[in-house]
């Protein structure tokens, strides 16, 4: 019976010592506070999410931490059934942007290489200046109003960006 008194002793040991261990990760666990706060940010997120999709969604674009919430932001829309569109001029700024008019998010034009957050921007104050009546009017206006260069001129050529708008 000696023999198992000693067990029970070292059972009732190794149980203080884990319930200690219990007791001393508490203490580091994420706090009431934190707790509230993180609620808090999920309720908002939920509301804007039902209320305000449009807005949620491209804003979680624009926030995106690499390709898989890219993703998941584009199978978002799609459940909602709104469209994402390829950088378009008028539409279209650095990043994605919602475009109330046309009920579309348009895509950044600073996701296409050697195009840039300046670019983008001075195609977008060009469009909202008032937008040119031809094809030639919008390159002699992309000469004169802005910085790009032939480079950019010609990606944005070729990936049709500058054709949606005039006729």
């Amino acid at each position: 019976s000696r023999g198992l008194g000693d067990v029970y002793k070292r059972q009732e040991q190794e149980a203080k010592e884990f319930l200690q261990i219990i007791q001393d990760a508490s203490s580091y666990m994420f706090g009431y506070n934190h707790s509230i706060g993180y609620c808090m940010i999920g309720y908002l997120c939920a509301y804007l999410r039902y209320y305000y999709p449009y807005e949620f969604i491209t804003a979680y674009l624009n926030n995106a931490n690499g390709e898989e919430d890219v993703k998941s932001g584009n199978e978002l829309a799609t459940l909602y059934g709104i469209q994402i569109v390829p950088p378009r001029f008028g539409i279209s700024k650095d990043k994605y942007l919602f475009n109330k008019a046309e009920q579309v998010i348009a895509k950044g034009i600073s996701s296409v290489k050697f195009l840039n957050r300046d670019v983008a921007n001075e195609l977008y104050a060009l469009a909202e200046a008032g937008k040119p009546e031809t094809f030639m009017d919008l390159l002699l206006a992309i000469s004169e109003k802005t910085h790009l260069d032939t480079r950019q001129r010609d990606i944005l050529i070729k990936i049709c960006l500058l054709y949606t708008s005039p006729s």
